[in-house]
């Protein structure tokens, strides 16, 4: 899909398999007229490699919201590029997502107390002895 996308998305969770996911290796199969758009986790994308890429003209540009290093440095080279837009890691404030965000994190409340476990519950063990206790 690389080589057929006119804009890549990325989007996934940082973990041991997706750091440096994407690397100089998959940007290469990207189109030249192609946009990276990276809204995960900024060590998901090789800063080194985008650069690379895009001073090469692998491909025509990229939008960042995430960055190898939070806060992006000024003399980072991602800077430079008049076809990179950079924003400070604000992709997840829109209305919808607080109203969202907010919506979830009452019902994880609710749940708990009502003697469930909440769905999004990373210390499920935890939650279900505290819920037994009750």
């Amino acid at each position: 899909m690389l080589g057929e996308a006119d804009i890549v998305i990325v989007s996934l969770a940082l973990n041991k398999e997706t750091i440096g996911f994407m690397d100089y290796a998959k940007l290469s199969k990207m189109k030249k007229n192609s946009i990276l758009v990276n809204i995960s986790r900024g060590k998901i994308v090789v800063e080194k490699d985008l650069v690379k890429a895009l001073r090469e003209g692998i491909i025509a540009g990229a939008a960042l919201d995430v960055f190898e290093e939070e806060p992006i440095r000024e003399d980072n080279p991602l800077t430079k590029f008049d076809n990179v837009v950079l924003t400070p890691h604000i992709a997840g404030y829109t209305w919808e997502a607080m109203i969202e965000t907010s919506r979830m994190a009452a019902q994880t409340i609710i749940d708990y107390f009502n003697g469930k476990i909440p769905y999004n519950a990373l210390n499920i063990e935890v939650c279900r002895r505290n819920i037994e206790k009750e």
